[in-house]
């Protein structure tokens, strides 16, 4: 979303998906299959298919969104067609900041508000309801480090936010995660709503200046 904000880079991003979207495309059997009768029939089928979707040339685009910004996702939206197949009628763009891939299974997951954190694998969300394209390469092909605009990032949020925001950075860089440890509340029991409001403000304020007063017992752990 940042890199979107960001005119220049906005317009070269979309400048070269466009200029995929306009390039024919078909469906081939399987390399070694390309003699094979029913291979053949099944591309061309699966050609049909896709063809028929009208927003086939679009989606070709959205997920070409994967190269520029390391992955893109579309829900399918299954139907049935006048031959009673079970097909893909249409496909649905979703933002990739709706999303976070799982460390262990390396699995895309959606965010969801009972698990905000390692979210929900889309297996289980929707079983065959979703096309992820992450293309690999780079740096040890981990998903989260590719796409070819990640480079851009950085100075996307310095154009946007001045030299202040570049020198805070810098000041930042490597610095570790602040961690404020609350007193107890009545009886030994856990801090009040108030406090924990509190914390979360002095929280804010160190991520905005690096800089905060403490009380009542409060403590920034090492």
């Amino acid at each position: 979303d940042i890199i979107d904000r960001d005119g220049r880079v906005s317009a070269c991003s979309r400048t070269r998906c466009l200029a995929l979207v306009g390039r024919p495309w078909a469906v081939k059997p399987a390399p070694g299959m390309e003699q094979d009768p029913e291979a053949k029939r099944i591309a061309e089928e699966c050609h049909d298919i896709l063809a028929a979707i009208p927003r086939w040339p679009v989606v070709v685009g959205e997920l070409a969104e994967g190269i520029t910004k390391g992955f893109a996702v579309q829900e399918i939206m299954w139907g049935v067609d006048r031959r009673g197949r079970y097909v893909p009628k249409d496909f649905r763009w979703r933002a990739q900041n709706r999303f976070v891939w799982q460390p262990e299974t390396l699995e895309l997951a959606r965010k969801d508000l009972l698990d905000p954190y390692w979210g929900v694998p889309l297996s289980t969300i929707k079983p065959d309801g979703f096309v992820v394209h992450a293309p690999k390469a780079g740096r040890a092909s981990y998903v989260t480090r590719g796409g070819a605009l990640i480079s851009c990032l950085v100075p996307a949020l310095a154009k946007k936010h001045g030299n202040k925001w570049w020198f805070k950075g810098l000041e930042r860089d490597g610095v570790p995660l602040p961690v404020l440890s609350l007193p107890a509340g009545v009886d030994g029991g856990a801090p009040s709503p108030d406090v924990i409001a509190e914390a979360r403000k002095i929280l804010r304020d160190m991520s905005a200046s690096w800089g905060a007063v403490t009380w009542g017992g409060m403590e920034f752990l090492k």
